[in-house]
């Protein structure tokens, strides 16, 4: 099994991705998917794959610079060429044709891609190819089914040479039966929804009854990172809400005891009314409780 670098993930998928199988993160514009995989990606190299990075949707350097900013970087693994990166991003937008290494000539014409990518795979080995963003190429191809079955094609021939593909799509991008052709391909899907910030396995060749399928993640300086990592909190959670209810005056229940929403304004605007009434001194003790009256709770200290 291949760790995914989120133990939340790897206990859904039984232990992480297993080997032969291709992985999809699917998305929207924010590219919270994109950054999924990359650490991902991450992961594998520090587990000893060899990856090549096809990147459309930005200029490498540019690519690797908003990694950084979230705690990624590649400049180890690309030394140790465990990593290499071919630039599909400059000749699909450059005035002038560049010619340098590693910069493809002519990303729009498939073919050429698809056969430079099996020729370094044959001769380097590699154990992933990755394409950073799937959508690039479809949104800018003029033929956009013949781009789908070229993809398919492609993806499934990987297997012949020993290699998995990986791929970032924004599933917005595209009709539903498009996606659905493009997912074809894919063991793995993997959905990340930014709006709620859940992370859901689509789908997974080796899956389990009974163990919740998604979690809630946050975006942080060290990337995506789950929101609550114990199973025990997220049980906890759970029980919170199931217990909690509102009776006819409005007032907030858990179970039986009576229960009260406090925010931050709130509190400070409590503890600011007990040093007022009491005075300094007196406000750091603690307060007995009151005797109840016919409107309530009496003043403390009265």
């Amino acid at each position: 099994m291949i760790k995914s670098g989120l133990a939340r993930l790897d206990k859904i998928l039984g232990g992480g991705f297993a080997e032969g199988f291709n992985i999809a993160f699917i998305g929207t514009f924010e590219n919270d998917h994109i950054l999924l995989m990359h650490q991902v990606l991450r992961s594998m190299l520090e587990q000893g794959k060899k990856i090549l990075l096809l990147e459309f949707r930005d200029h490498p350097k540019t690519m690797t610079e908003w990694l950084e900013f979230y705690g990624i970087s590649y400049n180890k693994y690309i030394l140790r060429e465990q990593l290499v990166i071919l630039d599909g991003y400059t000749n699909m937008y450059s005035t002038r044709r560049v010619t340098e290494n590693n910069v493809l000539s002519n990303p729009l014409d498939i073919p050429i891609v698809t056969s430079i990518i099996k020729d370094k795979v044959k001769k380097e080995g590699f154990d992933y190819v990755v394409f950073d963003d799937f959508t690039t190429l479809y949104a800018l191809l003029p033929n956009r089914s013949v781009y789908l079955r070229a993809m398919i094609r492609f993806t499934n021939s990987m297997r012949s040479l020993g290699a998995g593909v990986i791929g970032a799509l924004e599933k917005d991008v595209m009709p539903l039966a498009d996606f659905a052709v493009m997912m074809m391909p894919f063991g793995y899907i993997i959905s990340v929804n930014s709006s709620d910030r859940s992370i859901t396995v689509l789908k997974s060749p080796y899956s389990f009854s009974g163990i919740r399928m998604s979690f809630i993640y946050i975006k942080t300086p060290r990337g995506i990172e789950v929101y609550m990592e114990s199973e025990e909190a997220m049980n906890l959670l759970e029980q919170i809400r199931s217990s909690l209810r509102m009776d006819e005056k409005g007032r907030l229940w858990i179970m039986d005891n009576r229960s009260q929403i406090v925010i931050n304004s709130s509190e400070a605007s409590l503890i600011e009314t007990i040093y007022e009434y009491l005075g300094g001194k007196r406000s750091k003790t603690p307060l007995p409780l009151g005797k109840k009256g016919k409107r309530g709770l009496r003043k403390v200290h009265d």
